[in-house]
């Protein structure tokens, strides 16, 4: 269990924390110098907060009210970092049983021959650090936090500047030896993907405050807020009272003009144009731009009153039904696709 609650003031900018979460896996999601790194420090004692609190299990790491603040080196926590943190003058081994020798911690080799084989770097163990890859390097920067059995292990998007097919690979194996060592995770990250994949609970943050937080699935379907549906990828955000206006079937007809239509463009199916098509709500339209994005195509679908969709579909989807800029088409969402959410703007 994490339960904080905490404030901190720096010259221009007032960031509030509180949130209270059970799982073993925890994300901190939000866009960049959003304040995920200065929590992630404070959870880890490398900034002190103004006030609040910290629990972890029911123990407390800082209170300001309690006067209590344990040092950094006896909170027992691992902390990896973006940044390349092996000593250059020490072998890749040597690197990784520092942490041992810093907390005075016993050797046990099995542990050892373990955790650098399951991270794929027994081969690199008398190299130095400067003959390794990026993705080498933070391998053996997880080894050495891994072997001293951290209470908790904090990742400040360590794998932010690898290739996408290591960054792949590291996630997964991060989220197999939390489960197989017990070692809970809290995980800093700007990508959707990366929060969805390492995350069972997720803590949604926007200037310096958490915008909402729970089970990863559940927010990540079903935003509450708009502020935390744009972080999310739903690129489709209009007023309710005005996407009333596009279909006579959508089922927000019965909702009052309050708050906001949420829809992902994936959710979104384009259509030739027909005059007849089985779907909830059908949205006539053009093809107004189409980029090409690599694993997705984008294609932006423009609307009578004004509004543009965004729409991802596969290359094969677009070449399929040959779509082409100033095509008119139909745009079709399925009832279970529109989110509704409200404003924090307006909430609060």
């Amino acid at each position: 269990m994490l339960a904080v609650d905490l404030k901190k003031t720096f010259k221009h900018e007032k960031m509030s924390f509180q949130f209270k979460l059970n799982g073993n896996r925890i994300v901190l999601f939000g866009s960049s110098g959003c304040g995920k790194t200065t929590l992630l420090k404070m959870l880890a004692g490398f900034i002190k907060p103004d006030s609040g609190e910290i629990l972890i299990d029911d123990e407390c790491f800082f209170s300001s009210k309690r006067k209590i603040n344990i040092p950094v080196y006896n909170r027992l926590f691992g902390y990896l970092p973006q940044e390349n943190t092996l000593f250059p003058n020490m072998t890749v081994k040597e690197n990784i049983l520092y942490g041992l020798k810093a907390r005075k911690l016993a050797y046990n080799k099995a542990e050892f021959d373990n955790i650098i084989h399951r991270l794929r770097i027994d081969h690199k163990l008398e190299s130095m650090p400067s003959t390794l890859s990026g993705g080498q390097t933070q391998r053996a920067a997880l080894a050495r936090t891994l072997l001293v059995s951290p209470r908790l292990l904090l990742l400040d998007e360590p794998f932010n500047a690898l290739d996408t097919p290591v960054k792949e690979c590291l996630r997964e194996l991060i989220t197999e030896l939390s489960d197989e060592l017990n070692i809970s995770i809290i995980f800093v990250t700007h990508d959707v993907e990366d929060a969805f994949i390492v995350g069972r609970e997720i803590v949604v943050i926007d200037d310096g405050k958490v915008t909402e937080y729970g089970e990863m699935n559940k927010i990540y379907n079903a935003p509450e807020y708009i502020e935390t549906a744009k972080l999310l990828d739903y690129k489709n955000i209009f007023p309710v009272q005005k996407f009333k206006t596009l279909c006579d079937s959508c089922f927000v007809k019965e909702i009052q003009n309050e708050g906001f239509v949420c829809i992902r463009p994936d959710n979104i199916k384009l259509k030739k144009y027909e005059k007849d098509l089985n779907y909830s709500n059908i949205i006539v339209g053009s093809i107004s731009d189409v980029h090409y994005r690599g694993r997705y195509v984008r294609v932006l679908f423009q609307v009578e009153n004004d509004l543009t969709f965004y729409i991802h579909l596969s290359k094969y989807e677009l070449e399929k039904n040959n779509f082409k800029k100033g095509d008119k088409a139909i745009a079709a969402i399925d009832n279970g696709s529109i989110d509704l959410c409200k404003s924090l703007k307006y909430s609060n």
